[in-house]
């Protein structure tokens, strides 16, 4: 748009400006004189010296006025500005020697290139040679509040490695000042680390995770304008505990030294636990034998090589090395063992030189294993085969000594009680050669009576294993799933934490099931405490525990801390709702004076906000007791300088909401809440015992938005009394609640 200037602004001197001409010239109010040339004629074009903005200006305010500079008084009409893009200009005025023009015009765009062009002439009619003004304009402000882009872990995940750092990628730069993570459970962790122009935050935890724990990770801030993150919770769970054990060769086909080893004789390796196929590596040495495939037992620890190139030769001296990894990848320890092949092949057939139990024996305790002594060293397999028993074992497991001579059944579950049981070995069996069992050997006996053999356990325990905000004077109670020796179970009984805690005393009920310690004294509140019930304890019958078992709780924790305004626990934080309005005794004449010092008098009313945020995140609070503490900076009757006040200054437990308006004058009481905080006229910190006050408060914390809020004012006396209360940030005079609470 063209803009050509409408305001006067004509030269000084009393009249209009003209060129002069032979003859003579007229000039403000004084005489023409004739006869000659009056002045030079002005054939210098006007220069364009300074504007504002310069060009090639940068981040310009939207609203920033044009101003233009030339080099000499320009004639008003013909200063003319175009735009690109448009702009609408609403008016040009000129300074009295019209030589400094300002420009007013609609608000530019924000983020925008302009380009201006500027013509005219100065007063003789020269032109000015077109100047172009080039510049940008300030970005527009960032309103948009940021998000969470990505987690690391991602919310609901499982399986989380305890060992990984926690990371969270905003949309946008953070102040890092305003980031805050917490987990629950609570974590020691690393300072926070920022990455990628503060969009992205991790948090390192100073030790490894709990396995098997769900985690809940808090994520609050805001970004580098200000603008605040929406409170986001990310919920994940860890892995669970890793396997470090390493596996181990617990035995073998041929064993460790053996010696006489039939040639025939598959190679079997048992190990400790599972181990990966593909992880077996078995080496013979002398290597002339191709051991083939193993093939592996349904439960993986055993790997037999049941299709070798050629039988052992014999009489000779092998060396088995082996390699092999456990499920969870832990590797076997180098392990190696030799064995010697027998001479040349044995032809006598084996015998059953014993049993137990034997023949016709009676009373044979139901746990009993059932063992046949061979005469030889057997072949495990085939003689494990021609193997049985009436009633039918349901399930068993078979163990050989070093020698392959002893073979032992293990039942699953106990013999039946008072039962006729047979086992038998069939000509099956063989030794290591192949030779055949000489005859079937069957052997009868009876079974004794059922004993009591059931290990008692521990049914529950009271508090909870890991309860918290457990009553100082809390007993702990121990219920078993059988009745119990009570001397022998209250000497199992141990308190492990605290240290140094003994004595107390025990209970039982009617059937001996439920333990209850009484502890000497009270635990210490936020304690720890961990107790244990070893496997000394025993069942009426002497069975023990079936295990140790410890459990812990924590006793209901206390904290003193003081809550400035208007701020969490910081006293470098100004009360950004303290204030006060100034009023005669109706409030129908007022004045809000808000962020300052709270003032008192006849005709104020001061107010002052304390947050109780920080005690909204933790768990069953009870507030003991709050205390008011004010800074009293002067007071005095305003009858006279340094006269006394006449009236004392009242304290009121008032809800005036999130700022202070003129509505709020005489802010009515909430529930019996005023007393007299002070009626000395001398400087000095005040204090008031505000704890019902606050505890209403914390009750009502949502709806007042976890705001405490008082009113400091007069009794109207007549005589205007004035006191001044300080709400500035000096640590030494920031009013603060003092509260004493409990919480889990």
């Amino acid at each position: 748009m063209d803009l050509v200037p409408s305001v006067d602004a004509g030269p000084t001197g009393g009249g209009t400006a003209q060129p002069a001409t032979g003859g003579g010239t007229a000039t403000g109010g004084g005489t023409g004189t004739g006869g000659g040339t009056g002045v030079r004629d002005d054939v210098t074009p006007p220069e364009l010296l300074d504007t504002t903005p310069l060009t090639g200006s940068t981040n310009v305010a939207a609203g920033q006025a044009l101003r233009l500079i030339f080099s000499e008084p320009m004639e008003v009409t013909s200063v003319q500005l175009s735009a690109t893009p448009a702009v609408v200009f609403n008016g040009i005025t000129a300074n009295t020697s019209g030589t400094l023009f300002t420009v007013e015009h609609e608000r530019f765009a924000f983020d925008t290139g302009y380009s201006i062009t500027v013509t005219g002439t100065d007063l003789a009619g020269n032109a000015l040679a077109p100047q172009t003004i080039t510049f940008r304009t300030e970005a527009a402000p960032d309103t948009t509040p940021p998000t969470i882009v990505r987690t690391l872990p991602a919310s609901n995940s499982t399986g989380v490695a305890v060992t990984s750092p926690l990371v969270v990628t905003f949309s946008e730069p953070m102040d890092r000042d305003s980031v805050q993570l917490a987990t629950t459970p609570v974590t020691a962790v690393a300072p926070l680390a920022f990455a990628v122009n503060d969009s992205e935050v991790t948090l390192t935890p100073l030790a490894d995770l709990t396995p098997n724990t769900s985690y809940t990770l808090t994520v609050r801030g805001s970004d580098v304008s200000g603008n605040a993150l929406a409170q986001q919770t990310i919920t994940f769970t860890t892995e669970a505990p890793r396997d470090t054990t390493a596996p181990a060769l617990t035995s073998s086909t041929p064993s460790s030294a053996q010696t006489n080893v039939a040639t025939n004789t598959r190679l079997s390796l048992t190990f400790s636990e599972p181990v990966a196929e593909a992880s077996l590596v078995v080496t013979l040495s002398p290597s002339a034998i191709t051991l083939g495939e193993p093939t592996f037992s349904s439960s993986g620890r055993t790997a037999t090589f049941t299709t070798p190139s050629a039988d052992f030769t014999a009489s000779r001296s092998y060396t088995v090395t082996v390699e092999a990894d456990d499920l969870a990848g832990n590797a076997l320890p180098p392990t190696s063992f030799t064995f010697t092949t027998a001479s040349p092949p044995d032809t006598t057939r084996p015998t059953v030189a014993a049993t137990s139990p034997t023949q016709g024996a009676t009373d044979v305790p139901a746990n009993s294993n059932l063992e046949f002594n061979f005469s030889e060293p057997m072949d495990e397999v085939a003689t494990e085969a021609a193997f049985t028993t009436s009633p039918v074992l349901v399930s068993r497991t078979i163990t050989w000594n070093a020698a392959h001579t002893l073979m032992s059944v293990n039942p699953g579950v106990d013999l039946p009680a008072s039962t006729n049981v047979t086992m038998t070995i069939g000509v099956g069996a063989r030794d290591l050669t192949g030779n055949p069992l000489a005859s079937a050997r069957t052997v009868s006996f009876r079974t004794a009576a059922a004993p009591d053999t059931t290990k008692p356990t521990i049914v529950s325990v009271s508090p909870a294993n890991g309860a918290v905000g457990v009553a100082p004077g809390a007993t702990i109670t121990v219920t078993f799933s059988e009745p119990m020796r009570q001397s022998a179970a209250q000497a199992a009984f141990q308190i492990l934490a605290p240290s140094g805690f003994s004595g107390g005393l025990f209970s039982w009920n009617s059937t001996s099931t439920q333990m209850t310690y009484n502890p000497p004294d009270d635990f210490v509140q936020g304690t720890q405490v961990q107790f244990a019930i070893t496997t000394a304890a025993e069942d009426l019958a002497g069975n023990t525990l079936a295990a140790n078992a410890t459990r812990t709780f924590r006793i209901k924790r206390v904290e003193t801390k003081n809550f400035y305004a208007f701020g969490t626990t910081d006293s470098s934080t100004r009360d950004a709702r303290a204030g006060y309005i100034t009023t005669n005794g109706s409030c129908n004449s007022a004045s809000v004076t808000p962020n300052s010092a709270a003032i008192a008098g006849d005709e104020s009313q001061g107010f002052m906000t304390f947050s109780l945020a920080p005690l909204s995140s933790l768990s069953n609070v009870v507030i003991r007791t709050a205390v008011l503490n004010v800074e009293q900076v002067a007071c005095h009757s305003l009858i006279g300088t340094g006269a006394p006040i006449d009236s004392p200054i009242m304290v009121s437990h008032v809800d005036y909401g999130p700022s202070l308006t003129l509505g709020d004058c005489n802010s009515p009481t909430l529930g019996s809440g005023t007393s007299t905080l002070t009626s000395a006229a001398t400087a000095g910190r005040r204090i008031e015992i505000v704890s019902a006050e606050v505890r209403d408060d914390f009750a009502n914390r949502v709806a007042r938005q976890s705001r405490s809020q008082w009113r400091l004012h007069t009794t109207r006396t007549g005589q205007n009394n004035l006191c001044i209360f300080a709400t500035q940030k000096s640590a030494t005079n920031h009013p603060f609640l003092r509260i004493t609470y409990e919480f889990d």
